[in-house]
């Protein structure tokens, strides 16, 4: 998964405080880096990056409109205590947390650039 940020350095230091995420890879001009997320990587680039790949095909993320049709699933062992750890990183609260029919503990953030950022926890 690619996330498409205005500030890749301060995006990955608001994942790695948010939730524990560590940068395994980070390109020295600051348009791209890895983030170790368990057996996955979570990858932010640049919207310099996203423009010159899309063009006009582009969108920008950002808190002033609705958050693009997707999510950042992130499962933890404590919701609350996760939603509170990314609300202290500087996420935007959406939903604290709530159980749902479908057995799960889930809260709702967005990142600095409106990223929807889903927290759960499986109870069943």
């Amino acid at each position: 998964m690619i996330l498409v940020v205005k500030d890749v350095p301060r995006a990955v230091t608001f994942y790695e405080a948010a939730f524990g995420f560590k940068p395994s890879s980070v390109d020295p001009s600051g348009q791209y880096a890895e983030l170790a997320t368990g057996e996955t990587n979570l990858t932010l680039s640049s919207e310099g990056i996203g423009h010159m790949l899309l063009g006009d095909a582009f969108r920008t993320n950002g808190l002033h409109a609705a958050p693009a049709g997707i999510l950042v699933g992130v499962i933890v062992a404590d919701v609350a205590a996760a939603y509170q750890t990314a609300l202290n990183a500087g996420a935007t609260a959406v939903a604290a947390m709530r159980s749902v029919p479908w057995g799960m503990e889930l809260a709702h953030v967005r990142d600095f650039d409106g990223i929807l950022i889903e927290i759960g926890r499986h109870t069943n």
